[in-house]
């Protein structure tokens, strides 16, 4: 195996880098892109700067799983006669920049412009395991631009979006200048097109492997099979009708039911289980589990979880997300919001209530419901009186309420 100072290595037949920590932690011998094997002649050595050499870059068109997404305006045609050409202009132009901000947030790729339409690649020309969940949380962001149209009294913008996943070849750049496209062939962009076409304005619709791929991560209202034109078979097709209430992406994309044993993990599972007594007995534990995306660590988390046959614990489990990254402490919030029980279309009545039953477990003083609620954006309305505290200091006690959280828990765990 060769690598470079940094301890990095490529497989040349994947095109990926294979770190070498990661390989002594939970660890895999082969390339999870491709299979081939890195105890042998596929790992290739990568540059000091760590660019790939040339013989690990793609060349020409290459065949790929894509989520493709058609987003178009409703009603452009009758706006375009209400509307000076200059002001339509103006109002096509700030549609394209909330589209393309919405979709450069989750690493999608603008890949067309046609007037009143974008068409977006997601899992190009970087893939990422959750492609497909991008591309519907992006679908979302475009729905919710409500920009008010100039010149149309009462008008707004309402956007479809219709979303296919599938595998396509990605030729050539078409075009030059601002112009240019990266080519797509195969039946998902047509397909994507499709079911935008049949969408209600404000509703994003999804086919069958992106529903696969999404998992219970979303909601979603099945539409049945459609007969769509250029389509020889009914495809299926489904309603996307926002965020599920799930404890982490992993069992969003793989429920109980359907997880196979874990082989080989013995060791790992045992040493956690020895720390998990020494914590019993009073020694403050940590255990931390590293490895590269996809090996298995939250797998082992619920095999650990599945042997522990004593009740007496409160599990306090915080998920980071990389779609949630300029949310501050995302994963306390959504701790809290699962531990409350807050649903999906619950009021802010109904959520101040539910916070107030849990916060009634640790014995917690009025002062803290009121920082909670707030650090929660529940509103307050007549529900509670708002705290007028400095930002700094709101801050301070905000983090101190919720270690006192901890600190209760920790002491009545049952």
């Amino acid at each position: 195996m060769m690598a470079d100072s940094a301890g990095t290595a490529g497989c040349r037949w994947a095109g990926v880098v294979v770190p070498a920590a990661a390989r002594i932690q939970l660890t895999t011998d082969f390339c999870r892109d491709c299979g081939a094997s890195l105890t042998d002649g596929a790992i290739s050595e990568r540059s000091s700067t760590g660019a790939m050499t040339g013989s690990l870059m793609p060349a020409g068109a290459e065949r790929r799983q894509l989520t493709v997404m058609f987003c178009d305006l409703v009603g452009s045609t009758a706006l375009a006669s209400r509307l000076d050409p200059e002001d339509l202009r103006e109002v096509l132009g700030e549609y394209h920049k909330d589209v393309a901000r919405a979709v450069g947030r989750f690493d999608g790729f603008v890949a067309k412009y046609m007037g009143d339409g974008v068409v977006t690649y997601f899992g190009y020309p970087q893939a990422h395991e959750d492609d497909a969940e991008r591309a519907v949380r992006a679908g979302f962001k475009i729905v919710a631009i409500p920009r008010l149209v100039p010149a149309a009294p009462g008008g707004t913008l309402r956007v479809r979006v219709g979303i296919a996943t599938g595998l396509v070849v990605v030729g050539d750049l078409v075009g030059a200048g601002e112009s240019y496209e990266r080519g797509v062939v195969g039946e998902t962009p047509n397909l994507a097109a499709r079911l935008q076409a049949l969408a209600e304005p404000g509703d994003v619709i999804i086919d069958a492997r992106t529903h696969r791929l999404t998992g219970g991560g979303f909601d979603y209202e099945q539409l049945g099979e459609l007969e769509l034109k250029g389509f020889a078979a009914p495809v299926a097709a489904w309603r996307v009708r926002g965020e599920a209430v799930v404890d982490s992406r992993f069992e969003a994309l793989h429920p109980a039911a359907t997880l196979t044993p874990l082989v080989g993990r013995e060791q790992e599972i045992e040493l956690i289980l020895r720390r998990w007594e020494q914590a019993r007995k009073g020694e403050g534990q940590v255990v931390l589990l590293i490895g590269e995306p996809g090996i298995g660590k939250s797998r082992l988390s619920v095999a650990f979880q599945e042997r522990l046959i004593d009740g007496a614990c409160v599990r306090l489990r915080y998920f980071c997300s990389p779609h949630h990254q300029d949310s501050a402490l995302y994963p306390t919030i959504m701790q809290l919001e699962r531990a409350a029980g807050f649903e999906r279309d619950d009021t802010p009545e109904i959520k101040f209530h539910k916070l107030e039953a849990l916060l009634t477990r640790t014995s917690s003083p009025s002062a803290e419901m009121t920082l909670l609620a707030e650090f929660l954006q529940i509103p307050a309305g007549d529900l509670y009186t708002p705290s007028e505290l400095d930002p700094q200091r709101k801050k301070e006690e905000t983090f101190e309420a919720l270690l006192r959280q901890l600190t209760a828990i920790a002491r009545h765990p049952s």
